[in-house]
């Protein structure tokens, strides 16, 4: 009776072997798709990389560079001069510039005088109770600063700055003339171009003033 147990018994764990043979092959399979699909989703999910951000250093470095007092500005000659009611200053205004008429606006301290070019570069000039400076100004790097003096005001600062934001393509210029007891007219310009930003400088430094 022993020997007819032993046949079935055997074939019993032949066929138990056969299956968990093809159960942990049928396992590998599975586990191989779901890591392959778990892959493929992972990947679909990772954020695509933003573009790089241009190096305005590198970029930058075959061109001159601007500084807010050069040893040499565009002639200004030529240049028709500009001023405004109740305001002392006469500034040069570049050849690309238009006056922009004046509507509301929500500043503390609204410009009394704002000229634009054609491009969109702009540069505005305000009465203030203090001075302006580059870091008044979110994502905003100084590149060169400068003082000097111009007719009968006290003094004028000078400051240039590009935009760290947008790689150092959009420039600035910025100015304020200390006319004493706290009074100050400042300028603020933003440009695109070296040249309109040479410009500006020229006009800053050639911007006169009248006795109040």
């Amino acid at each position: 009776m022993l020997r007819r147990m032993i046949v079935p018994i055997f074939l019993i764990f032949v066929v138990a072997g056969v299956a968990s043979m093809c159960t942990a092959v049928t396992g590998a399979r599975a586990r191989r798709r779901l890591q392959l699909q778990r892959g493929n989703r992972t990947s679909m999910a990772l954020p695509v990389s933003p573009e790089p951000v241009r190096d305005f250093t590198h970029r930058a470095a075959g061109e001159p560079q601007l500084v807010a007092c050069p040893e040499q500005l565009p002639d200004i000659a030529g240049w028709r001069k500009m001023t405004a009611d109740g305001a002392p200053i006469e500034i040069p205004v570049p050849p690309d510039f238009e006056v922009v008429p004046q509507t509301g606006s929500v500043d503390v301290h609204p410009p009394f005088l704002v000229l634009r070019a054609t491009n969109g570069d702009e540069f505005r000039l305000t009465r203030a109770p203090g001075a302006i400076h580059v870091k008044d100004f979110r994502d905003y790097e100084s590149t060169s600063t400068c003082r000097f003096n111009t007719g009968n005001i006290l003094f004028a600062d000078v400051e240039t700055a590009r935009d760290t934001w947008r790689g150092g393509e959009h420039r600035s210029v910025l100015a304020s003339y200390f006319l004493g007891s706290g009074n100050y007219i400042t300028l603020y310009g933003t440009t695109e171009t070296a040249e309109h930003q040479r410009q500006l400088l020229a006009a800053i430094h050639g911007a006169h003033f009248r006795a109040q």
